[in-house]
């Protein structure tokens, strides 16, 4: 980890102070083991200048590892929210998708239903429209029945007036005769 770096980064930046440039080169293997120089050593020993600079460079490299650490830190956190996000989202999207998948489901079953709907809606017309041609066929030689019906009715009617007129003609005929004889026979009695 981070923290596991930087002490073993400051405790070879520790090995190289009280190490010679030479000695530091030749003590790399001791470095990696993390083994400390022991300070009696004529070899650990570093000139004043050289012991400034490593200072300033601890320094910097312990300003820098400091800064990397809080970067780091910073976008694991970054990244531990950016994945929490993204398991909310997939959540939501999941509930979403459930969401929509019922509504599908719904709709589907609606649209079945009004499939259904027009199909029995076309074949009620279509028995609706078979009868109401019978109807209309039946009404046709019906109305065709009573207009014969009518003609011969008049017909009937124009041979009663006929026949009527010959009565009263034949009954006028009748009734001049019987008066005339009536007359004639009234004339002769007296």
């Amino acid at each position: 980890s981070v923290s596991m770096l930087m002490m073993r980064v400051r405790l070879a930046i520790g090995v190289l102070l009280c190490t010679s440039a030479s000695a530091a080169t030749t003590r790399l293997p001791m470095i990696r083991r993390s083994m400390p120089c022991v300070r009696s050593d004529p070899a650990c020993m570093v000139s004043a200048d050289e012991k400034a600079k490593l200072m300033r460079d601890i320094f910097i490299y312990d300003t820098v590892l400091e800064a990397q650490a809080n970067e780091m830190a910073a976008a694991a956190e970054a990244a531990q929210k950016a994945a929490a996000e993204k398991a909310e989202m997939a959540l939501e999207l999941q509930a979403e998708a459930g969401t929509f998948k019922a509504k599908c489901k719904t709709l589907q079953a609606q649209l079945d239903d009004l499939q259904a709907r027009s199909d029995e809606a076309a074949t009620s017309a279509a028995t609706l429209a078979a009868i109401q041609e019978q109807v209309i066929q039946q009404l046709r030689e019906e109305l065709s029945n009573v207009q014969s019906e009518l003609r011969n009715a008049r017909q009937a009617r124009a041979d009663h007036a006929e026949a009527m007129a010959e009565l009263k003609a034949e009954f006028d005929v009748s009734e001049r005769v019987l008066r005339a004889e009536l007359e004639a026979t009234i004339t002769d009695s007296t």
